[in-house]
């Protein structure tokens, strides 16, 4: 009997890989913006957050700018999380359809995401006026690590049925009951 080629899981395996080739490539965008053009996205989204905190608007110029110039590390910062947890999100999701043994899922995601912050920096150095540091590569990593640990610690902690082990998902929204093996409120 022929296998059929259109299931559920290789649609969603499809829909998977697309959001995370999709997601490489804004993650390539970013790094591929020189150093102007990626200090000054910085800089609108940091005005758009801070414009309507009075302390900071209230401080003298040369002691606002030294805030924002902190506030915008920090936004870049949380960037890099981000997409990141994104991508280990969707990468663990991907994992989960697989038929690997959950260990070398967790590892092989986290490899993945190391990997790929890795190029990532390296790409940055040959872009003008940009650098590459361990430390991004550092947050992005820790990020694959820390989403992969609490898939694996609440997986491991709370097993409900068996419904849930057939999950496609390595979570669940509110409101489904019994996709995966632990529950993801936002």
């Amino acid at each position: 009997m022929k296998e059929k080629l259109i299931t559920k899981k290789n649609v969603i395996r499809i829909i998977l890989i697309v959001l995370l080739l999709g997601i490489a490539c804004v993650i390539f965008a970013f790094s591929s913006q020189n150093g102007q053009k990626s200090t000054g996205l910085s800089r609108a989204v940091t005005q758009k957050v801070t414009q309507n905190i009075k302390q900071i608007q209230k401080l003298e110029p040369q002691e606002k700018e030294v805030t924002l110039l902190k506030i915008e590390a920090i936004i870049r910062k949380l960037a890099h999380f981000s997409i990141y947890t994104l991508m280990g999100l969707l990468l663990m999701s991907f994992m989960k359809l697989t038929s690997i043994k959950e260990k070398n899922k967790i590892l092989l995601s986290i490899s993945i995401g190391t990997v790929y912050a890795i190029l990532d920096e390296i790409h940055q150095l040959f872009t003008p006026e940009r650098t590459a540091r361990i430390l991004d590569v550092a947050i992005d990593t820790s990020r694959h690590f820390s989403r992969n640990s609490n898939c694996n610690c609440s997986r491991q902690s709370s097993y409900k049925s068996k419904k849930q082990k057939k999950g496609l998902f390595p979570f669940t929204l509110k409101g489904e009951e019994g996709t995966g093996p632990f529950s993801f409120v936002p």
